[in-house]
């Protein structure tokens, strides 16, 4: 939640998300999420939103920003989670998300996610190339590089997208 500005008894925000402009009202209700109670949880009601990169359903989110899910209810999953995305080939893209370290996969691929100061709520990754298919593209590792003094670096973000 960018800068929320507050007037009597309500407090909003405006944001851009990929090619969509939302604004929203805070609001704060007890959840859910299968049989975990979270008290007074903050989300965002959308008031307004324009644009085609926001999704119906809504954001999940799973940054380390004080509003996302993970902050919000850290004393409860010490921020952990695995957020395992579909193969390209699935039949009904479903993948799963998991909260906390007691229900984590035994068996499953990860990457380290680094913390950058300058951009304290992403995740970075140490990317070192990327590959299409089996064709190594030629773009020099250093135009990833993660550099914490500057903010360069590659950002994992699974929900900025645009339609094909």
């Amino acid at each position: 939640v960018p800068n929320p500005s507050c007037g009597g008894t309500t407090c909003g925000f405006n944001l851009t998300y990929g090619g969509s402009a939302i604004s929203a009202t805070l609001v704060q209700d007890n959840i859910t999420l299968a049989t975990d109670s979270i008290a007074t949880y903050t989300f965002g009601c959308i008031q307004k939103a324009t644009g085609s990169s926001l999704p119906a359903q809504g954001l999940l989110g799973l940054g380390r920003g004080p509003s996302s899910l993970m902050s919000q209810t850290s004393s409860l999953y010490q921020s952990i989670f695995s957020y395992c995305l579909p193969g390209y080939k699935s039949l009904n893209f479903t993948g799963s998300l998991r909260l906390g370290p007691v229900s984590q996969p035994k068996k499953i691929r990860t990457t380290q996610l680094l913390k950058n100061p300058r951009r304290s709520s992403f995740y970075y990754v140490n990317l070192v190339g990327i590959r299409v298919g089996r064709r190594v593209v030629t773009i020099p590792p250093s135009a990833f590089a993660f550099d914490p003094a500057s903010g360069a670096g590659t950002v994992f973000d699974s929900g900025t997208f645009k339609p094909l």
